[in-house]
């Protein structure tokens, strides 16, 4: 069978156009055309085929530790080259989901937290406080914690300095302090700085106070911006801040980079794969060569969360209404931007249909089920014979999703979590009862 027949031609958005696939799947030269590689795409198709015959109910999500797995592999090529270890913190933020937290710890991996929520995640899957890095702003709540001997601090203000100071010193916390650099700017404003770290000349004063008051002071710490463009900012951003180290005479023993590599398959809203510019094999010399500018220096600390883990998870939603429009299919579905998917505004993800729907591409786009027009997940070649009750997968939605869901007159999605080849729900769908009482009904 030609693998280019209209029989078998699928869509998988937002792609430059279709991808072909002959039955039984294999390779072949028109994957190319979809940027996520066939094993990819077959591995969630055949756990979601499993788990819709097995009662999974849409809206719902599917999150799995084996693709985080392929990202750390990839971070080899990282690895490999720079002469210390690297080490990679995963960042609370970009997936607090308990049992992919608990996968991470149960690899002998350390977390990085940043709210007193997350902290208390951390501990109560047990965490101990030295494998726990604690970052962000306003941190001065941390004087409510007394169980937390050897925590990894690291200080983001003046003000915050002299509020935890005392405790640290008590609990032997090991400090680090956040430098602000001039490469990491305020998105909504790129003429201003960021409100996280500390400028220049306030980092070489916490530095050296921190150094007076004889705590243990072993990390130096900046954090770019997310979807970083190139290793040249990280290039940048190093030497800058090993320019501060050197003023105020600190020998680190810890170089954290933050994180912001961006993911891979995931386009901006301009249509370029964010990470077209950013390469791995690039930022592996750039972080070799920090070495040799801070002497001393024991590891490289990493904290990428979109990188990690954007690709452990989708969303599956399902056609609930159809119409079409001036040529335009409309496909009005049980989930959406606003409850579930809200990198949507500025991200365009591959989106495929788990039914086989063999038909021509036409112009598409897929709504959510509120009443409000921001609630698309984006506009996408689709096959005309889509019918309702079709499921569609949106792709790569392990990253900043589940934070950001809404109860929009809606409750929330169905979890299921895939690991050692058994899936469960972890989560049922919302019920009009924890959507009332969580609006103080």
């Amino acid at each position: 069978m030609n693998p280019a027949c209209s029989r078998w031609k699928r869509s998988c958005a937002p792609c430059d156009g279709p991808f072909y696939i002959e039955l039984p799947l294999r390779p072949s030269k028109n994957w190319t055309r979809c940027p996520h590689p066939v094993t990819v795409i077959t591995f969630w198709e055949n756990l979601l085929r499993n788990l819709r015959q097995n009662g999974a109910t849409t809206p719902f999500f599917v999150f799995s530790p084996y693709p985080v797995e392929q990202a750390l592999k990839s971070l080899s090529t990282i690895e490999k080259t720079v002469p210390v270890p690297v080490r990679h913190w995963f960042p609370c933020k970009a997936q607090p989901l308990a049992p992919l937290l608990d996968w991470w710890r149960r690899q002998n991996r350390p977390i990085e937290v940043a709210s007193d929520f997350e902290l208390m995640a951390a501990r109560k899957l047990g965490f101990q406080p030295e494998n726990i890095l604690l970052n962000g702003p306003c941190k001065t709540w941390l004087n409510r914690f007394e169980d937390l001997r050897g925590l990894r601090v690291n200080i983001d203000s003046e003000n915050e300095l002299g509020a935890i100071l005392s405790l640290a010193k008590e609990l032997d916390w090991s400090l680090g302090v956040r430098c602000l650099t001039s490469e990491e700017k305020d998105p909504d404003n790129p003429g201003c700085p960021t409100q996280f770290g500390l400028e220049p000349n306030k980092a070489v004063n916490v530095l050296r106070k921190l150094t007076r008051e004889r705590v243990r002071l072993e990390t130096i710490h900046f954090h770019l911006r997310t979807n970083v463009e190139s290793a040249e900012a990280y290039q940048r951003a190093i030497e800058q801040v090993a320019g501060i180290c050197r003023a105020a005479q600190f020998k680190p023993g810890y170089l954290d980079v933050g994180g912001g590599l961006p993911p891979p398959w995931i386009k901006s809203r301009s249509g370029e794969y964010l990470d077209s510019k950013m390469k791995l094999s690039a930022l592996a010399p750039v972080l070799a060569k920090a070495v040799d500018l801070f002497p001393g220096l024991r590891e490289i600390w990493m904290e990428n969360g979109r990188f990690l883990t954007a690709r452990s998870g989708v969303l599956v939603t399902m056609i609930r209404d159809k119409k079409v429009r001036r040529g335009v299919q409309q496909l009005i579905c049980d989930g959406g931007r606003t409850l579930n998917a809200m990198p949507s505004v500025w991200e365009k993800h591959a989106t495929f249909v788990l039914q086989p729907r063999y038909s021509r591409l036409v112009q598409s786009i897929v709504y959510g089920p509120t009443c409000m027009a921001f609630d698309q997940l984006g506009q996408m070649m689709l096959p005309s014979s889509l019918r309702i009750g079709d499921d569609l997968v949106w792709m790569d939605a392990g990253a900043y999703h589940l934070q950001w869901e809404t109860h929009f007159s809606h409750g929330h999605a169905e979890i299921w979590w895939h690991e050692d080849s058994r899936v469960q729900k972890v989560r049922s769908n919302g019920q009009f009862s924890a959507w009332w009482v969580n609006l103080g009904g």
